[in-house]
């Protein structure tokens, strides 16, 4: 192998090359929602700042450009979703030709898919008003925007729109509730759908976009109700059965032909009963649990007339035969060993008053999943308000589901029976809520400590929802139409100051 060196006899034209290094200090990820502005302002060496004059700047979005974006910085309306594309800078010498790039990864999400936004019904003079409150992302608890000292969960990007639903809703609003139907693929990205409850007839939407999808009234046989006189109320929407109840308390049931499918099969205008009874189930409330993807199978059901906890059954837990027992409503069997404790039967609450029902999140042992009740009961000889909770589970192979624990404990402290209450959905519970005209309570769950007050307004709380990814936010509504999110991370520690997350702009 031979090696030289040639002499320089002064013949070449040299040019001093200077590295151009592009940095993304403040973020090189960004989540936006469709609609809003993207920003990235890349930080450049000095050489590129004092003379842009011998730079071309082009960025490229998923592969494409336009002639406008041909600055240091980028800003655009982004209008179009996507979901980690890639923004590419290049920047050339135009003395050397030489290319220099680096990158952020963008991600535009639909106006109603973000995680951590709200969806809101409200009373406008009568007519049903969907709002929306659309949040980005959320700042993270070191970011420099976070107000000193606290560790919420502030909102990072939000728009708060009036009008979600574009036309006549109905009227007589009652609640919302979604519902999801299972994937067809296993990467697939569900997107419940919306049924908003309301006097002139339930409707369901779409939740992309939040068009009408049915009316509820369509969905049952015939496309029309049991009765002229019919409303519906929320029920359960599971794997293959679902259940709604009328302003009677009666229940209905349809059972889908696919679970993949919204509103694939009609419900029947007839009543359910409990199996092997004759009498038509009156004044029922049924628990409003989340989608159970897993066969879990059961939902829990609240039988006023009686005073007892009954199980609704989803379907077999054969993947066979999954239409098995669908609809079925049967006593809950509860281990003779729990009712050595201070508990209230579940299948007998004679004494109590059931003021409150829901679902939520719970551990147990092994692979089984496991899911906890919440119960507000009101004695009624001393009045004193007690907090029962339950966790149940179904194991594999197992042909009816098993109460794993049960507790009742004393709620102190609160000067009056609450009007709304709200416990937390994911995640293990910590706190529970609970309104009492315009003051709103704390209430430590795990240590079951006194009630406190946590946040007082100006007008009577008219509705709470604590449903938020992590337990992190609550939803309070107002008489007057107000809407307020407030912190609730480590609610037994935040100061007064940083309980409050948003408020809305406007009243709804």
């Amino acid at each position: 192998m031979a090696a030289g060196c040639y002499k320089d006899y002064g013949n070449y034209d040299y040019v001093d090359i200077q590295r151009v290094e592009i940095q993304f200090e403040n973020a090189s990820h960004f989540n936006l929602t469709q609609g809003d502005v993207l920003e990235v302002n890349p930080k450049y060496p000095d050489i590129v700042v004092n003379h842009p004059e011998n730079y071309e700047f082009t960025w490229i979005l998923d592969g494409e450009t336009r002639p406008e974006w041909n600055a240091m910085n980028f800003k655009w309306r982004m209008d179009e979703l996507m979901d980690g594309v890639r923004l590419v800078i290049e920047v050339k010498d135009k003395r050397t030709d030489v290319v220099y790039m680096n990158y952020v990864t963008v991600n535009v999400i639909g106006v109603y898919n973000n995680d951590y936004s709200w969806m809101i019904l409200s009373d406008d003079e009568g007519k049903s008003r969907l709002s929306f409150l659309s949040v980005t992302d959320l700042l993270d608890t070191d970011s420099k925007e976070q107000p000193e000292g606290s560790d919420q969960y502030y909102y990072d990007g939000e728009r708060f729109i009036t009008d979600a639903y574009i036309g006549d809703l109905g009227s007589g609003p009652i609640a919302l509730q979604e519902h999801w139907r299972e994937g067809i693929d296993w990467d697939d990205n569900v997107v419940g759908n919306v049924c908003v409850f309301q006097k002139s007839g339930a409707v369901d939407l779409e939740g992309k976009g939040f068009t009408k999808e049915i009316d509820m009234s369509d969905a049952f046989v015939g496309k029309k109700y049991p009765d002229a006189n019919t409303v519906l109320y929320p029920g359960s929407f599971l794997e293959y059965v679902d259940v709604v109840r009328d302003q009677d308390g009666k229940l209905y049931s349809r059972l889908k032909l696919s679970s993949s499918v919204y509103n694939s099969e009609y419900f029947l205008p007839t009543p359910l009963k409990v199996e092997g009874e004759d009498e038509v189930l009156t004044n029922c409330t049924v628990c409003r649990g989340f989608y159970m993807s897993n066969r879990f199978g059961y939902q829990v059901i609240y039988d006023g007339n009686n005073k007892r906890l009954l199980y609704f059954q989803d379907g077999s837990g054969d993947y066979d035969t999954p239409a098995e027992g669908a609809s079925g409503i049967i006593p809950i069997e509860v281990d003779d060993k729990f009712y050595k404790e201070d508990v209230v039967p579940l299948g007998d609450l004679k004494g109590y008053d059931l003021l409150h029902i829901s679902q939520s999140a719970a551990s147990g042992e092994g692979w089984s999943s496991y899911y906890g009740f919440f119960e507000l009961l009101k004695d009624e000889s001393t009045g004193k308000l007690f907090l029962q909770r339950f966790v149940l589970t179904k194991k594999w192979g197992a042909d009816m589901p098993e109460i794993t624990s049960m507790t009742k404990h004393e709620i102190k402290g609160l000067p009056a029976v609450p009007s709304v209450c709200a416990f937390p959905t994911y995640n293990l519970p910590e706190y529970a809520f609970f309104a009492i005209g315009k003051d709103l309570y704390m209430v430590d769950i795990v240590n079951m400590s006194d009630a406190e007050l946590y946040y007082h307004f100006d007008s009577d709380i008219t509705a709470m929802d604590y449903g938020s990814v992590r337990n992190i936010h609550l939803a309070v509504g107002l008489e007057d139409g107000s809407f307020f999110v407030l912190g609730a991370n480590a609610a037994k520690n935040i100061k007064d100051e940083h309980k409050l997350v948003y408020q809305a702009p406007e009243k709804v």
